[in-house]
C-alpha cells in the first residue's frame, strides 16, 4: 500500500543557455511525462518559461529570460 501523500518528483540543478529565451533540453528520471516543473531557486533574477517542444519522458523543455542563469528545479 503506497504512503500517503508520496509522489515522485525531482530536484535538479540546470543552467540556462546562454542566450536568453533559447530554448533549452533538461534531462530528468522520472520515467514518464512531467506535470511542472517549479523554480525553488535561481541565481539572478529571472523567469523560467516552457519551451515549444512537448516534454517527453527523458527531457523538459524550458527557456529563461535571463541568459545562463542558474536555477533548481523540483520537477513532478
Amino acid at each position: 500500500m503506497p504512503k500517503p501523500y508520496s509522489f515522485d518528483a525531482e530536484i535538479i540543478d540546470v543552467t540556462a543557455n546562454s542566450t536568453a529565451n533559447t530554448e533549452s533540453a533538461v534531462a530528468h528520471t522520472l520515467g514518464r511525462v512531467p506535470l511542472e516543473a517549479f523554480v525553488i531557486w535561481r541565481s539572478q533574477d529571472s523567469v523560467l518559461y516552457r519551451g515549444t517542444t512537448a516534454w517527453t519522458t527523458t527531457n523538459i523543455y524550458v527557456r529563461a529570460s535571463v541568459a545562463s542563469t542558474t536555477m533548481r528545479l523540483w520537477i513532478i
